[in-house]
């Protein structure tokens, strides 16, 4: 644990390695109500992987797979019947990796606000 978070927070990021995620479709499902990674981190993911589906789930903590199970699986359901699988090709993943981040990546500080917006489910189940 003490080599992702120190005394201002987690400090290991995905923020190098996001354009990695251009090649692969991504599901990321976060609990508002989150006390160990706080939600604005979802926003953080949402512009450092714009591609990605980030869905925010209110009175959800840590675990939404446990605090809502249908919610998390009517989700999961979901991006998987409308997202189209990731075509896995050698030379692209090399030539991706080769070139890195055609842009500075963005870094995810702790405590930051969110960089950009967020799909928030409504409460209703």
């Amino acid at each position: 644990m003490r080599a992702v978070v120190d005394w201002k927070g987690q400090i290991v990021t995905m923020a190098d390695r996001a354009y990695l995620t251009e090649a692969m479709p991504m599901c990321v499902i976060w609990g508002r109500n989150d006390q160990i990674i706080p939600v604005r981190h979802a926003g953080n993911a949402a512009a450092l992987a714009p591609s990605a589906r980030v869905e925010v789930l209110p009175n959800a903590g840590h675990f939404p797979h446990k605090d809502h199970p249908q919610r998390f699986v009517r989700i999961v359901n979901d991006f998987i019947r409308t997202t189209d699988a990731a075509a896995y090709d050698r030379e692209d993943w090399r030539a991706l990796l080769a070139a890195g981040p055609r842009i500075v990546p963005l870094q995810a500080e702790a405590a930051e606000a969110p960089i950009a917006p967020v799909h928030v489910m409504s409460t209703g189940a």
